[in-house]
């Protein structure tokens, strides 16, 4: 038993190692960012942006920061049906980073990864049916091979999804990504304020600021991991 126990466990782990980053934010609401603006810009007044203009600019920089780093960390399973190669992905999501199938049962191999595959290799496509290797997405489905079968039908592929932010639209809007990208969504704005002011060299700096936090992120922190199929 324990020796089983330790198998689950190295297993599950190479899903954490794989994705080191944590999802946890500091709670903060737009209305912080917009605080932090006014300080960089020595603008406590209030003068020099409006806040309508700065949800805009926050909403975007949470939109790019979720898709550039993939930090939105999402699952979904579904359950494998005999004969049936294309399930629904009904949360919302830019892509499917991960698939894990677990076949239920008590055994070392209960868990594997499939691998990921273009959905223009010919060679993975045809009629076979068996126990899933392969995966890609295709317009909100993602398509299993070889097909599964009876013998796997009521088992489940768990999809690790990198999750699309409901956004920002009021000063009162909760951030959703994780805490390490709130500099990241200060530089973003104030790089959009110095662009609107025709200050281009200076706008860059903090555009350059912001891909720096997320090209940090991506190498040294989330370092994602594609197992091969079993």
């Amino acid at each position: 038993m324990k020796k089983l126990t330790y198998a689950v466990i190295f297993t599950l782990l190479l899903v954490v190692s794989s994705y080191a980053g944590t999802t946890a934010t500091s709670g903060i609401t737009a209305q912080t960012i917009i605080d932090r603006i006014e300080q960089e810009l020595n603008d406590e007044s209030g003068t020099l942006f409006s806040d309508a203009e700065a949800v805009r600019w926050i909403n975007e920089a949470v939109n790019m920061v979720a898709e550039m780093s993939g930090c939105l960390e999402l699952t979904q399973t579904v359950t494998l049906a005999a004969n049936t190669q294309s399930y629904s992905v009904t949360t919302s999501h830019y892509d499917i980073l991960s698939a894990m199938y677990d076949n239920g049962s008590s055994s070392s191999r209960r868990f594997y990864f499939l691998a990921p595959v273009s959905p223009n290799d010919p060679e993975k496509f045809n009629r076979e049916t068996g126990r899933p290797q392969y995966f890609f997405e295709w317009a909100n489905y993602v398509y299993l091979w070889p097909i599964p079968d009876s013998s796997v039908a009521d088992t489940t592929v768990t999809l690790f999804l990198a999750g699309k932010p409901t956004g920002v639209s009021a000063t009162s809007s909760t951030i959703e990504t994780p805490y390490y990208f709130d500099k990241a969504l200060l530089d973003w704005c104030c790089y959009k304020f110095w662009k609107k002011a025709n200050q281009i060299e200076r706008a860059m700096i903090f555009r350059q600021s912001f891909e720096q936090v997320i090209s940090r992120y991506t190498l040294q922190i989330r370092k994602p991991l594609q197992p091969a199929a079993q």
